[in-house]
């Protein structure tokens, strides 16, 4: 594939992201970047990727307010209502329709799918939120309340249904052998897939 023998990192958008992303770079500098949904509004990107394609047409407008480009956008998904929606989702992944795991774990396997020889998750930790704490950058959610996104799901982080369901499936992925490449640079994802070379 055309990204062979190169790293990417997969910037999703919990509070830890900005941390994150500064100690990846400092790790891999030359990586390119694919930014899970909103995260387009911290990182210039090559790619983003959504589980939602209703998101789509905020996502690349956002990139293009903050960056002045472009973003490829991935999705497993090629349905919605709007046709601007559907129109705005430049490749579709029907291999990964059924995998669960979070939109950031998604955007881990499609990066492994494009050939990307190490995937970096950043800012996708997978931990639970306790009631008192934030999940999402506040840049991140600032700037997705602007270009009118929002999350009807709630709250699902700070659900331990949701955390065991989408641990369950990850750790099937592992079993597999489907994420080998994939790394992370904080919370459960990292204990469980361990970081990235070079990392304190």
């Amino acid at each position: 594939m055309q990204w062979g023998g190169r790293a990417v990192l997969v910037v999703g958008s919990a509070t830890c992201v900005s941390s994150d992303l500064s100690k990846a770079f400092e790790l891999r500098p030359s990586a390119d970047v694919i930014a899970v949904k909103f995260s387009v509004s911290i990182v210039k990107a090559r790619h983003a990727v959504t589980h939602h394609p209703e998101h789509a047409v905020r996502m690349k407008k956002l990139h293009r307010e903050k960056w002045g480009d472009e973003v490829v956008v991935h999705s497993p998904y090629k349905s919605s209502i709007k046709p601007d929606d559907l129109n705005s989702i430049d490749c579709v992944w029907p291999c990964l329709a059924g995998v669960r795991g979070t939109s950031g774990w998604g955007a881990a396997r499609i990066a492994s799918l494009l050939g990307y020889d190490e995937v970096i998750l950043c800012g996708c930790p997978i931990d639970l939120v306790p009631d008192n704490e934030q999940f999402f950058d506040t840049q991140v959610k600032h700037d997705a309340s602007k270009v009118g996104a929002s999350n009807p799901r709630g709250a699902p982080w700070k659900s331990k249904t949701n955390l065991d369901e989408w641990h369950s499936a990850i750790q099937k992925d592992i079993s597999a052998g489907l994420a080998a490449n994939i790394r992370s640079m904080s919370g459960w994802t990292r204990q469980v897939l361990g970081a990235p070379n070079g990392s304190r």
